[in-house]
């Protein structure tokens, strides 16, 4: 074989990784779009099928009972369907995209609090950095009083964005991008994570929260992990939620045991921080890639393919037109929401 056919076969060769690649990048952020404009544009569809089933409901539930339930099944929907596609034509695998052998860190209470904690510290930091979020955002959060609505409620918060979100952002979207690099598939699935919040202040800590979680998940190699310390997130700001009215209404054991749970967290994050001032090689910006089974060539870069992808800018535009949609909203009708 001359050298003129060796170099033809190792062209033909990378052009077939950078399309493969960038393929899989292109397929993710369409369906990102996709998933997007669902929870975001189609309200009338959701509400049409709402007011249709309603009648059939009315003598079985209470409405805000049906509310919930009918929110839960639109949610799982929205997130679930379109990042299947991703799994298929990219051909992940279910095994690949779900391992969901359980490997728990040596000290599990300890990696909670510390993760727990980092949580904590980036929420608060967030949320002194943007005094102006509460205007433009305002939180008409409901908190249900009837047993099974907190139930539901509980479930809907904490239960379902565990298991799904991890699912198909740590699962999914990372085993999808993770022939391109590690690192890029922790940072890609936390930025796409945290965009999927859609309000700004819950994107910007659901992007830090991602990073942690795309270390983690790298780190134990299990889903378990990820889902655990998301569930205990979620579930730490539906209590924080029903403490403050507790305190309201005169009880302060529950308030002062979340208080207590808050500041140990964070004093045990710091105290770790400073105890191990470098970060581990576990975690995004120092993780080591395994060369040997990367889809990269000659020419490829996945941050390039990305910059250079159509669905990337439909997908920006498509956030900040519904940002700024919130935003008109709220102006207009003093009414935000707590959450997506």
């Amino acid at each position: 074989m001359t050298y003129t056919e060796i170099t033809q076969n190792i062209y033909k060769d990378n052009k077939k990784i950078y399309k493969k690649g960038k393929m899989r990048i292109g397929i993710l952020l369409f369906c990102s779009c996709l998933s997007m404009f669902i929870r975001a544009f189609a309200s009338p569809v959701i509400q049409y099928a709402y007011d249709a089933l309603l009648p059939f409901t009315e003598d079985l539930m209470a409405e805000t009972t049906y509310e919930l339930l009918f929110n839960m099944v639109y949610y799982v929907i929205s997130i679930v369907v379109p990042y299947l596609l991703v799994m298929i034509v990219s051909r992940t695998g279910f095994k690949k995209a779900f391992p969901l052998k359980a490997r728990m860190p040596r000290n599990p209470v300890g990696f909670i609090l510390f993760a727990f904690g980092i949580c904590l510290i980036f929420n608060y930091v967030l949320s002194i950095l943007t005094p102006w979020y509460s205007d433009l955002f305002p939180s008409d959060e409901t908190l249900y009083e009837s047993g099974i609505d907190i139930a539901l409620y509980f479930v809907q918060v904490a239960v379902l964005p565990a298991i799904f979100e991890e699912l198909v952002f740590r699962g999914i979207t990372f085993g999808a991008l993770k022939p391109l690099g590690t690192r890029f598939a922790v940072i890609l699935s936390a930025i796409l994570f945290g965009m999927a919040h859609i309000y700004p202040l819950q994107s910007m800590f659901a992007t830090l929260f991602g990073l942690l979680l795309g270390g983690v998940y790298v780190a134990t190699g299990s889903l378990w992990t990820c889902v655990l310390l998301h569930f205990f997130n979620n579930a730490f700001a539906v209590l924080a939620s029903y403490s403050v009215e507790m305190i309201e209404k005169g009880n302060m054991l529950v308030p002062m045991c979340v208080s207590a749970v808050v500041y140990a967290s964070m004093a045990y994050s710091i105290v770790y921080l400073i105890k191990y001032i470098k970060l581990p090689g576990r975690f995004p910006m120092a993780i080591k890639e395994e060369k040997e089974s990367m889809l990269t060539g000659s020419g490829f870069s996945p941050l390039r393919a990305v910059l250079t992808n159509f669905w990337t800018y439909v997908f920006v535009i498509l956030y900040v037109l519904v940002v700024v949609l919130l935003i008109i909203g709220n102006l207009f009708t003093g009414a935000g929401s707590a959450g997506v």
